[in-house]
């Protein structure tokens, strides 16, 4: 058995990851999903954007995207893989965050 990987608050990776995405719409909403591996704990996750999301973490609503746009995403991991040491409160991912690139650089349906 392998040993757990711990969970860790400072992992910021700020060059964009290449995700797989695929679009769809799911009642009536644009759904974009970002699957690929996390850089920090090699698990595999998934994230899923709506319109209206935050493009990157600068809180208001002036930060919201109303598509997809050129720009990357971010985001905390979201692996649902078990990590040592992660806070009560959290749920997924091993605490990484990262950079996803856009959905035009790898988008696929």
């Amino acid at each position: 058995m392998s040993p757990l990987n711990p969970y860790d608050t400072v992992p910021h990776h700020t060059t964009p990851v290449v995700f797989q995405w695929t679009h769809a719409v799911s009642e009536g909403r644009e759904l974009h999903e970002a699957t690929g591996v996390c850089p920090e704990c090699g698990c595999v996750m998934t994230k899923r954007y709506t319109t209206g999301q935050y493009a990157q973490t600068k809180g208001g609503f002036l930060g919201r995207r109303k598509g997809p746009g050129p720009r990357p995403f971010s985001t905390l991991c979201q692996c649902t893989s078990l990590h040592t040491d992660r806070p009560e409160d959290v749920q997924v991912g091993c605490g990484a965050r990262i950079t996803i690139a856009s959905w035009l650089d790898g988008a696929s349906q």
